[in-house]
């Protein structure tokens, strides 16, 4: 579980923006939206960067940030099945749901992603670092199946991040209610 500051979320932004990146994922939130990240999204938006966003995680109405900002498409999260995670938050801000598995049904419900961990000690995170598969869940690993989309989308010819929401919008398979899955 990795840390950074807004800081370091907008500069990130600004880079990606200006060297034309078309989607940008972020797997990430929290509570608060700083006005130096919100004004990072509105530039990399206005640069034409379609803002994927994780809703979060906290089982509860109440989009995070930066999901909550106009510019972000917000990702809720769904299980096998297509219901709702127990854990994915929601709130009108929620634009698709994708899948970001369920614990309460085991691993096999999880998705699996390549990442690293690291064997956690009595002082933090210690040893070496295992690079393989590991079952994952949250709305963390919802939101890159949306970018990935998103990215095939502007592989056809769509810049437009207004464009792109619209077009994952009409063929997104319908849910209700509106404010969970989009």
């Amino acid at each position: 579980k990795g840390r950074m500051t807004d800081s370091d979320i907008a500069d990130a932004l600004h880079f990606a923006a200006d060297h034309k990146a078309n989607v940008a994922n972020m797997s990430l939130g929290g509570p608060t939206g700083a006005k130096v990240l919100e004004l990072a999204m509105q530039y990399a938006y206005k640069k034409n960067v379609t803002l994927i966003c994780a809703a979060g995680n906290e089982g509860k109405e109440g989009v995070g940030y930066p999901g909550k900002f106009k510019e972000c498409i917000a990702v809720s999260a769904v299980g096998p099945g297509g219901m709702m995670a127990s854990y994915s938050t929601w709130g009108k801000e929620v634009d698709i749901a994708a899948p970001g598995g369920e614990p309460k049904q085991g691993p096999n419900a999880e998705i699996w992603q390549n990442t690293f961990r690291q064997r956690e000690g009595l002082f933090g995170p210690s040893g070496p670092r295992v690079d393989s598969f590991f079952p994952l869940v949250g709305t963390s690993m919802a939101t890159p199946h949306v970018s990935g989309v998103a990215a095939l989308l502007v592989s056809l010819g769509m810049t437009d991040p207004k464009e792109i929401r619209s077009q994952l919008r009409k063929s997104a398979k319908k849910y209700a209610p509106a404010d969970h899955y989009g």
